[in-house]
């Protein structure tokens, strides 16, 4: 009798405790990417709304004319310090232009697109890598086509490519992007995939993959 009750108890304690449980992680299941979404959204407008002395006040980038030439001393390029919005990024063939700060975390990515540190500047005949966001500043480049053109307009010289490859991967640049080639500009505009969706964790990535086609060299970059 002892043990009936005891079962009894049990009983009416586990139930409830099982359902609370279920109600719980199906909650979590279905509301955490919104959730995640909208702290994203509310820190992105926050980020917005503060002052930012990382760059964007003491901006490196001058838009003027440049004077078209072949090469250019290693003396005339100033490397950037990180948060520096130091190049303008141009998409023609899709109207569209967007600033390039130097370095690319969460902060650099709110304001823009960032190029990677590890990477390489334009004209040293290495691989330029550029990220940004797909729900924000890089949307429309889901409209690039292969042999579009990208510029990177820099202090010291305009840097056309043409795209030829795009390519929908897993997150891990590291096996899509090689850093250590030397042997021409190469440039990477990567961001996540898919672009139409806006909540949970986007685990593809989309790379653009173009050369150089025209632009000056560095002398004494190698």
């Amino acid at each position: 009798m002892h043990q009936i009750l005891i079962k009894k108890v049990m009983a009416l304690i586990a139930v409830p405790l099982l359902f609370a449980l279920f109600g719980y992680a199906t909650f979590y299941i279905t509301l955490k990417p919104a959730a995640d979404f909208s702290v994203s959204l509310i820190t992105s407008m926050m980020a917005d709304a503060l002052p930012d002395f990382s760059g964007e006040e003491n901006p490196l980038y001058e838009d003027k004319n440049l004077i078209e030439r072949n090469s250019v001393p290693l003396s005339e390029v100033v490397i950037p310090y990180i948060g520096q919005h130091f190049a303008q990024m141009t998409l023609p063939d899709i109207d569209f232009t967007v600033k390039v700060y130097f370095g690319d975390n969460d902060r650099i990515l709110r304001r823009g697109t960032g190029m990677y540190a590890g990477s390489q500047l334009p004209g040293f005949k290495r691989t330029t890598l550029i990220a940004g966001h797909s729900w924000t500043v890089l949307n429309s480049i889901q409209h690039t086509k292969v042999d579009d053109t990208i510029e990177i307009k820099t202090n010291y010289g305009l840097y056309v490519y043409q795209v030829y490859d795009i390519v929908i991967a897993p997150d891990n640049f590291d096996s899509y992007v090689d850093l250590t080639q030397d042997e021409e500009d190469t440039l990477v505009v990567y961001t996540c995939y898919p672009f139409q969706r806006l909540v949970g964790r986007l685990s593809t990535r989309y790379f653009i993959y173009a050369r150089r086609i025209s632009g000056p060299d560095i002398l004494g970059g190698q």
